[in-house]
């Protein structure tokens, strides 16, 4: 489920592959990536344990049935099982070809139709309407025009409503404008708006404005209340700006997340980014504590990212390089593997080993990064 390069390995090694059959059949008829439109699909990786059977149609027809049987849900499972069938077909299997031409048939027929045309119309001009719509809207040129078109956007979304996306959109405009205009000392003045701000929703927007280009000018004391809240939206606003401020108290507060009852990916983040030397057995064992699954539900991918990113800064003192290794064997998404395996280099902690593992591993980056290190080492 990894995609790690020693599947591989195995089934070249053991007496034994039909021990696998069954395994490697689940895996071919499941779209196995965490996030497949960074890392791509496990196509290559399949075909690659397939191909160590002596007897690959059983695998091609439950692919095959997959295809056929596959009705639009939302995720890439169609995506995987057409380029799992396009290296089969490429090989020269037959029923591969055929059952993606068969594919293939079926959606032109459907979107051919007269309805999906109108669609597709009705949609282009929608697009249009509202590229005209934003092209007329003036460009803030001073800390007041944007103060201005925050209260014109609050009370758009009072009127229609707010969620999802649309909490974080206020943030992504802003950051964009101060970078485009230079105008930092208007974070000042929105950090004083959202003290004053009273309604948790309109709070929560204004904070997602503080990212990490554009920290929180103030006191995070606000922040950690926040932080704190029962509201949702606005706890998950204000951990998003205390990641972004470097203060002895958000320091203290993380601690507290640590050894109270709090969310621990919540935890690991804010002291990540606030690491001494002290934090280092206790950061260990908070990140080897959150279970990694496909759901997610306890944040390991961002926890993940936000340890690489300590481990890659320069100058941390007695920074828990340990974690590289575990980090590696745990992860779900072999995209995050790649950092991991190119900051193990950089560290010198690629054995031999490693390297004939990452010859096959499911992420392309990886397999090339071990051949180039095997390369120069001949």
């Amino acid at each position: 489920m990894r995609g790690l390069g020693r599947c591989v390995l195995e089934l070249e090694s053991t007496e034994d592959t039909e021990w696998y059959r069954e395994v490697v059949l689940w895996g071919c008829t499941h779209d196995l990536s965490y996030d497949t439109q960074c890392e791509g699909t496990r196509a290559w990786y399949m075909r690659e344990l397939v191909r160590r059977f002596q007897e690959e149609n059983s695998f091609v027809e439950a692919v095959i049935q997959k295809l056929l049987q596959y009705r639009p849900n939302g995720g890439w499972a169609f995506s995987y099982y057409c380029e799992l069938l396009g290296l089969f077909a490429q090989e020269g299997h037959r029923e591969a070809f055929m059952a993606l031409a068969r594919k293939y048939d079926e959606l032109y027929g459907i979107l051919a139709s007269p309805a999906v045309s109108r669609y597709f119309e009705d949609g282009i001009a929608r697009d249009t309407e509202m590229s005209r719509e934003k092209s007329r809207q003036p460009v803030p040129q001073t800390t007041e025009d944007m103060l201005k078109s925050i209260d014109e956007e609050k009370k758009r979304d009072q009127e229609s409503g707010c969620s999802g996306w649309q909490v974080r959109r206020l943030g992504l405009r802003v950051r964009a404008w101060i970078k485009k205009t230079g105008n930092t000392e208007a974070l000042s003045v929105l950090a004083q708006r959202y003290l004053t701000e009273q309604d948790s929703l309109e709070r929560a927007k204004l904070l997602f404005i503080f990212g990490s280009d554009c920290p929180f000018p103030l006191s995070p004391e606000p922040l950690i209340q926040d932080a704190r809240a029962g509201d949702e939206t606005l706890r998950e606003a204000a951990f998003y700006a205390l990641e972004n401020v470097r203060h002895e108290k958000v320091h203290q507060f993380a601690l507290e997340l640590a050894e109270g009852n709090g969310n621990v990916s919540e935890a690991v983040s804010l002291l990540a980014n606030h690491y001494q030397k002290e934090d280092r057995e206790l950061l260990v064992r908070l990140v080897k504590s959150i279970p990694v699954t496909y759901d997610d539900r306890e944040d390991w991918h961002g926890v993940y990212s936000t340890v690489l990113d300590l481990l890659k800064t320069k100058g941390i003192k007695a920074a828990p390089k340990e974690l590289l290794p575990y980090l590696y064997e745990h992860t779900l998404c072999s995209m995050c593997r790649e950092y991991i395996v190119r900051e193990m280099g950089r560290r010198h902690m690629v054995t031999e080993e490693l390297l004939r593992e990452c010859l096959h591993d499911s992420n392309y980056e990886v397999r090339s990064y071990a051949r180039k290190r095997i390369k120069e080492t001949q």
